[in-house]
């Protein structure tokens, strides 16, 4: 064997870094003293929203008032709808109503159930008896 296998060259000893320890809350040289401390729940309803977020903000309900009216205005021309069939044949039932607008069972009861509310028909029957005319 060679000298040059066994000797090894000495390593350099780095020296460990020195253990931090937190900064006394009482030393008046302490940062955290000068750094104000909010609890997480104040200020969440009072910080005032950026223009752009009032915006969004406002475009938002202005599109659910768009949706809601286009909603409201889908609604009243099926009813309207409803109406036209009573008109010509005198009564209607669920599954007339049904087939008149596409519906299931339950929306056209409802549909048929707010044009007697409105007091627009007059239910007679029961059971799935029940017929729809207009009322006398």
């Amino acid at each position: 064997m060679d000298d040059q296998d066994t000797q090894s060259e000495p390593v350099a000893e780095t020296p460990l870094p020195e253990p931090v320890s937190a900064p006394d809350p009482e030393s008046p040289t302490s940062d955290s003293a000068s750094i104000p401390v909010e609890s997480d729940n104040s200020g969440l309803n009072q910080q005032p929203q950026s223009p752009t977020q009032q915006d969004q903000a406002g475009f938002i309900h202005m599109l659910l008032a768009k949706a809601n009216a286009k909603i409201r205005s889908n609604k009243q021309k099926k009813l309207e709808l409803l109406m036209q069939a009573v008109s010509k044949k005198g009564t209607i039932d669920n599954h007339e109503a049904q087939k008149i607008l596409r519906i299931s069972d339950k929306t056209a009861e409802r549909y048929l159930n707010k044009l007697v509310a409105q007091g627009r028909l007059k239910r007679a029957g029961a059971g799935r008896d029940v017929i729809y005319k207009l009322p006398s």
